[in-house]
């Protein structure tokens, strides 16, 4: 390499061994009115900064320099090879566009044995894929802001609908958060509320009548409950945990959450409701009561008392497939509550 293009280098050399970085371009107006820093006539000029903030203007012909001796810890003399220039192109553009994580993702010359023309074709491979996968991402991002922009308009034109819905939306959040959403028909659950949303995102007008039936949820109470309805209510919060409801049939499953919907309107069931509603709840505290009077594993005992104890089970408040939450009675040290494993209850 003559002298001379080794003087030309030498910014090159010196940002490869500092964290230099793409800070902008220049426009001289015309082609030769600027110089790039190997002495290239330029019209326009990427600047390049130092980790002391010097910049340095590069022409597209020399810019992959400093990031291929940087980066691929190539031998200057390697420059003037044609394929390194063209993997180094494309190594900038990648750094330029972040279309990856240049340093850690791209492949490096000794992948491909230094064979820089196919190492070339791997990296126009990831520019070209990077390149649709940001322009999938921008149609996506324009397309979402037209909508949001039509969504808006459209709620300006039709601020009664819009209106309600948010206060729908609102009612509906704090049922869940209550544990509430018995008070909402299946109807209401599962048809009425998901088309009128789903028509309302697609810019739907509603009807009047839809628009009344979203006030009248709108405007739905819970109902007071006392005296012995409280049990009641107490009664629906352990048949409606999931793994005691998924026990049920459906026809059971229908008609509880039917009593539960007019239970919280009403704050009580009717005499002929209320002795259906015990009959199922026989049934499902009974595959419970089974475990009433079970022994349990003295090691179990232990090691969740630190008591060298025997004890059986009095109440169960939870079953899950595996293990119970429940009270265990101690012959010599009172009671404890905890969850204990199926497998560590004796059968009598």
């Amino acid at each position: 390499m003559s002298s001379s293009r080794r003087i030309n280098i030498d910014t090159s050399l010196y940002l490869a061994t500092t964290d230099f970085k793409i800070v902008g371009d220049v426009d001289y107006g015309e082609f030769g009115a600027g110089r790039c820093t190997e002495g290239h006539p330029i019209r326009y000029g990427i600047e390049v900064e130092d980790g002391e903030e010097n910049v340095y203007v590069y022409g597209n012909t020399c810019i992959y320099k400093p990031f291929v001796l940087k980066h691929w810890n190539l031998k200057p003399k390697m420059l003037e090879d044609e394929n390194v220039a063209k993997a180094g192109r494309n190594l900038y553009i990648i750094a330029r566009d972040e279309l990856a994580d240049y340093v850690n993702e791209v492949p490096h010359p000794k992948d491909f044995d230094y064979n820089f023309g196919q190492l070339n074709k791997e990296l126009i491979k990831i520019v070209k894929k990077a390149k649709i996968q940001r322009n999938t991402v921008l149609k996506e991002q324009l397309k979402q802001a037209k909508f949001r922009k039509q969504y808006d308009d459209f709620n300006k034109k039709n601020r009664e609908q819009a209106l309600l819905l948010k206060k729908l939306s609102e009612k509906v959040k704090q049922l869940r958060i209550d544990n509430k959403l018995g008070l909402l028909s299946k109807w209401e659950k599962t048809e009425f509320i998901p088309s009128i949303v789903s028509q309302h995102k697609n810019l739907r007008i509603l009807s009047e009548k839809q628009l009344s039936i979203i006030q009248r949820i709108i405007d739905y109470k819970i109902a007071k409950v006392t005296g012995l309805d409280i049990e009641v209510s107490k009664a629906f919060t352990r048949i409606l945990k999931p793994v005691t409801f998924k026990k049920l049939d459906q026809k059971n499953k229908d008609f509880i959450l039917s009593l539960q919907n007019y239970f919280y309107k009403y704050g009580q069931l009717t005499p002929k409701q209320l002795k259906v509603f015990k009959r199922i709840l026989s049934q499902s505290d009974g595959a419970l009561n089974k475990y009433k009077g079970m022994k349990v594993n003295p090691w179990l005992i232990e090691q969740k008392t630190g008591f060298d104890d025997h004890g059986y089970i009095t109440e169960i408040e939870v079953e899950t497939e595996k293990a119970l939450l429940c009270i265990v009675k101690l012959q010599k040290n009172g009671e404890f509550k905890g969850w204990i494993p199926k497998k560590m209850i004796i059968e009598n």
